[in-house]
């Protein structure tokens, strides 16, 4: 069983620890990795509030990966564009963040598919496809699943 109110919980303590701490990489890390997690439980207000503050600071700190990250879970929100998810894919194929890349294009392509370009969602996949045989992981992946 999850234990979805523990984790609220933590994620909003450590909300509390970091609201009157100055700028700072942690503090950027906070805010957009709640601005995630509230994402996926659709509460996208306050997703949004954080985001608005933590992806300037991340932007400030030179936090691309962080960028990417918060940039995915931006434009995956209702309401949001397309071309946000590609502006954090960008920045993860830049600094071979593999999990943002592959988080990325999955969020695209659902958003496309929802949108009604199925093309556009099945090229996404792919690039997500062959994005990870370009750096090698598919190599690692499938000798590590086949070794179970």
């Amino acid at each position: 069983m999850g234990k979805g109110d523990v984790v609220e919980q933590h994620g909003d303590r450590a909300l509390d620890l970091m609201q009157a701490a100055p700028a700072s990489p942690t503090k950027a890390m906070v805010l957009i990795e709640r601005a995630r997690l509230l994402m996926l439980a659709y509460q996208y207000g306050r997703s949004r509030v954080l985001l608005d503050e933590g992806l300037p600071m991340a932007e400030e700190f030179g936090l691309d990966r962080l960028r990417a990250s918060g940039l995915v879970t931006l434009g995956t929100m209702p309401g949001s564009d397309l071309a946000v998810i590609k502006s954090g894919i960008d920045i993860a194929l830049r600094t071979n963040d593999v999990q943002q890349i592959q988080r990325g294009y999955n969020n695209l392509a659902e958003g496309m598919w929802i949108g009604g370009d199925v093309q556009g969602s099945l090229d996404s996949y792919e690039a997500a496809r062959r994005s990870l045989f370009s750096r090698r992981y598919w190599r690692t992946i499938s000798t590590a699943s086949s070794s179970r």
